[in-house]
């Protein structure tokens, strides 16, 4: 669900990302992501969710290891981060609370995070499009990560903490059944 509940977006096996009205699932709009030249269909959606703090933002993760921000009202990419391995798991990237962070898993392994750089006046985010390969990675499985939540939680006297006491640690599974907890950490 995304744009305040108000629609929902569905990503398909070839790129397509289509978005009906929630109340009479009546079409709405859709976008092609990651178009190939040669093959001429998109890559699949493997994860869609939520910008925090913007209700008309979405973000897609796709199977060309490509996360793409995409703004539902101006049907347009604002930002596209690289540098993970996603050609063909269902791996999906997700935000931390504060909308600050991407995380995400990887075939070769690692635990990627991006920083989501700041708004400027216009709403825009001020890193350039397709230029966003900035990121930090983390050896944390012995099999492709699938899945990588952030989470925050409150601490005792921790020299990670912030200035609420709390701390942020990273939460994983890989496909072979393996969950670990990364934490607490510090993300430049």
């Amino acid at each position: 669900f995304c744009f305040g509940g108000k629609l929902v977006a569905v990503g398909c096996y070839h790129g397509l990302c289509v978005f009906f009205e929630t109340e009479e699932l009546k079409y709405h709009t859709q976008h092609q992501f990651g178009k190939s030249k040669k093959r001429g269909s998109g890559c699949k959606i493997s994860g869609i969710s939520t910008v925090p703090g913007h209700v008309n933002r979405i973000l897609v993760t796709s199977n060309d290891s490509r996360l793409r921000i995409y703004d539902i009202t101006e049907k347009s990419m604002i930002c596209q981060y690289k540098g993970h391995v996603n050609v063909s798991s269902q791996i999906a990237a997700s935000f931390d609370l504060e909308g600050s962070h991407i995380a995400c898993g990887s075939e070769d392994c690692f635990i990627y995070l991006w920083r989501t750089e700041a708004l400027d006046q216009h709403g825009k985010f001020s890193s350039r499009r397709d230029r966003n390969s900035l990121w930090e990675s983390i050896k944390a499985h012995d099999s492709a990560v699938s899945c990588v939540a952030m989470v925050t939680c409150p601490t005792v006297n921790s020299s990670y903490s912030n200035e609420n006491g709390l701390v942020t640690a990273l939460v994983s599974g890989d496909y072979m059944g393996c969950i670990k907890v990364l934490g607490p950490i510090t993300i430049s």
